[in-house]
């Protein structure tokens, strides 16, 4: 097959699973789970699994840290969550929200300064693909900060999430 076909159906099968996991948000209300890489937990039991949270301070991030706690089942299990900050007063306030509630979940929180000439979805891709510290998951929300005054968002899963979804090279957790 020349590059340029497989180029065509590496694309066309993007889009069907885009589509597939589209229409299972539609459907369903409780967190829907991309596997990319399966790791089982007995293959290597001294190690844990590595969650990162995207959180852009909205209602629905602060409650995934909630859920992925329930994800927690071994000690060796961490929860860090990424924060990427326009203005200093944005992160001031993140970090005293953060603050009350971490008193209930150990997290680490990872604070990255927003870097204007690359998307906030792209600087979350590139943190969450590298390869120290290596994460397993990546959880996001289906909706962040735009659509937190709607009562039913007009989309099923905003840019963000549907970016991540489709182009993050570890397993991503989308939360409702």
């Amino acid at each position: 097959m020349e590059e340029k076909e497989q180029s065509k159906v590496i694309r066309e099968d993007n889009n069907r699973i885009g589509n597939t996991v589209l229409l299972m948000l539609k459907k369903i209300n409780v967190p829907l789970i991309i596997i990319k890489n399966l790791y089982l937990r007995e293959n290597n039991e001294n190690k844990g699994l590595n969650f990162l949270i995207a959180i852009d301070g909205s209602k629905l991030s602060f409650n995934m840290f909630k859920e992925t706690k329930n994800l927690v089942n071994s000690l060796n299990d961490k929860i860090s969550a990424l924060f990427i900050y326009t203005r200093e007063d944005e992160k001031i306030n993140l970090k005293k929200e953060f603050d009350e509630i971490k008193i209930n979940i150990d997290i680490d929180l990872i604070l990255l300064e927003n870097i204007s000439s690359i998307s906030i979805e792209k600087q979350v891709l590139d943190f969450s693909n590298q390869e120290s510290p290596r994460f397993d998951y990546l959880v996001i929300g289906s909706h962040g900060l735009g659509s937190q005054n709607n009562t039913k968002p007009s989309v099923d899963i905003g840019h963000i999430a549907q970016f991540l979804m489709k182009h993050s090279v570890i397993n991503t957790i989308i939360l409702k």
